[in-house]
């Protein structure tokens, strides 16, 4: 399931938007994912192709948990 996107760009306000890969966005504190998610300023992609957001969200709750179960 952590599979279904490599990368996401993030858009901020006056300012170009930000590509980076899924883990360097898990690594962002949490307070900061939450808000890009809820503010809808967070789009995933594997590869080339946009994700479906509900299936993206869904990869990053069980990605985030697997992680935090091996910390």
């Amino acid at each position: 399931m952590s599979d279904v996107f490599d990368r996401v760009i993030v858009m901020e306000d006056g300012a170009p938007p930000r590509v980076m890969p899924r883990d360097e966005f898990v690594r962002l504190p949490i307070h900061a994912r939450v808000r890009y998610i809820l503010e809808r300023r967070v789009e995933f992609f594997k590869g080339t192709v946009r994700v479906d957001r509900a299936a993206a969200l869904q990869s990053l709750r069980a990605l985030t948990a697997q992680r935090a179960k091996s910390a």
